[in-house]
């Protein structure tokens, strides 16, 4: 737990004795795929920290359609833009694999990293890029045709999962291809079609459940 704390950027200033203590008022929480770690329009009390597997964001409208927000791994904190304010998240969080996550107490957190003005700022920037993230998100699905949508999320896990390879960049993601359409906001067909398009064009290969990029694959694709 302390190796894994250590590694976080956001604490890389905190004294190795601060982060003892935060072990101590931290919890291991182990998921299978599929478990729900919050539920929409909630209250939590508690702050999350992936430490394995993957999770997921999800949205749902009021007819019930599901809208995946984001993919996140190793490092991810949730909740981020509700520490301090304790607002209701908006989103389910589900684990997509199996996962570990290290959990505190939101006012135990809250107090633990008031004294670190560095932590606070890093966790202030980490906060700004995802909703930089969000507003990217939005405008490509406002302006974007389902190409070049499909193309950006090519980009995201490229930029976020990737595992550089002599052959080039693997991605392992266990999502499918209906999960993948309702992030980028296609139909399953479109997507379906886009996808052999890559892979004829030598961009992408699909093997078991990793994919492999080209890695002059945005060459390729202009």
């Amino acid at each position: 737990m302390l190796e894994f704390f250590r590694a976080l950027p956001m604490f890389s200033d905190v004294p190795g004795s601060a982060l003892e203590t935060l072990c101590r008022l931290s919890q291991i929480r182990h998921y299978k795929k599929n478990d729900v770690l919050v539920e929409q329009e909630t209250d939590t009390s508690t702050v999350f920290f992936v430490k394995s597997g993957l999770i997921k964001l999800v949205h749902i409208d009021e007819e019930g359609r599901e809208c995946i927000h984001r993919m996140v791994g190793e490092g991810f904190v949730l909740p981020g833009t509700s520490l301090f304010y304790h607002d209701p998240l908006p989103e389910f969080v589900y684990s997509v694999t199996d996962t570990t996550i290290l959990e505190v107490s939101q006012t135990e957190f809250e107090r633990w990293i008031e004294p670190y003005s560095t932590a606070l700022i890093q966790l202030a920037g980490e906060m700004n890029r995802r909703l930089y993230h969000m507003y990217e998100w939005s405008h490509q699905l406002a302006v974007s045709d389902a190409e070049q949508r499909v193309h950006y999320f090519l980009e995201q896990l490229v930029s976020n999962f990737g595992r550089m390879e002599s052959d080039g960049v693997h991605i392992n993601l266990p999502v499918t291809q209906t999960e993948i359409a309702q992030m980028v906001g296609v139909r399953r067909e479109s997507l379906n079609r886009i996808l052999k398009e890559l892979q004829r064009k030598k961009v992408l290969h699909l093997r078991h459940q990793a994919w492999v990029v080209s890695l002059d694959w945005q060459t390729q694709i202009c």
